[in-house]
């Protein structure tokens, strides 16, 4: 497994020093990137390569909502974590909104869940990558088969179509696909039944007929 690389963005010394006491129980081989300063800032994102950006939210130079969109606009991936204050919570939930994986409230007694709050996020942001592989496989896969494929709901709107579907209904695109009612393809009541029966049962129909 690849050393994790974790950005720690905060103006004040003793704070990095305890936050970097408490990622070290649950990552000790962790590398922590010391961030205070605008320039520190902007040298790490233009090198990236790093796995998570923890930020204060108070800073001399920024907020923390400035360092969620500075690193989101260029690692819209990366997921970060915040410190707020007591009282700005509602700010830390705008945030999320932006983005933000998770906040934590910036107290001695608060910090202790840091570790597990960024392993939690860390595994989420694993998750939704896996699962964007897999629907960047599954895209590619759907768009090119020479069958004629298509998602329907069960009213018989069509959600999507390849290809080689729109050729076999002899449409030139998507859109134009989505203007019509997959049952008109399936004059047959009794096919219409069958295959809304087949949907429910068992999500998919292959080989009708």
């Amino acid at each position: 497994m690849e050393r994790l690389r974790f950005v720690l963005v905060d103006d004040n010394p003793n704070d990095r020093a305890l936050v970097r006491r408490e990622l070290g129980k649950e990552f000790p081989q962790a590398e922590v990137i010391e961030v205070f300063s605008p320039e520190g800032l902007d040298e790490v994102l233009l090198r990236g390569e790093f796995d998570l950006l923890i930020t204060d939210y108070q800073l001399k130079w920024a907020t923390g909502l400035e360092i969620l969109r500075q690193t989101k606009d260029r690692y819209p991936g990366i997921p970060v974590v915040m410190f707020t204050g007591t009282g700005s919570e509602e700010i830390a939930v705008d945030a999320m909104k932006e983005g933000l994986s998770d906040y934590i409230l910036k107290s001695e007694k608060h910090l202790k869940r840091l570790p597990a709050a960024v392993k939690a996020v860390l595994e989420r942001a694993e998750a939704e990558r896996r699962a964007e592989e897999m629907e960047t496989r599954y895209r590619d896969i759907f768009q090119s088969l020479p069958l004629g494929v298509y998602r329907t709901t069960l009213d018989g709107r069509l959600i999507d179509l390849n290809p080689a579907g729109l050729e076999i209904f002899g449409l030139s695109d998507i859109d134009e696909a989505k203007k019509i009612s997959v049952w008109d393809v399936y004059e047959d009541r009794e096919d219409r039944e069958l295959i809304i029966k087949r949907l429910k049962d068992e999500g998919y129909v292959k080989n009708f007929r």
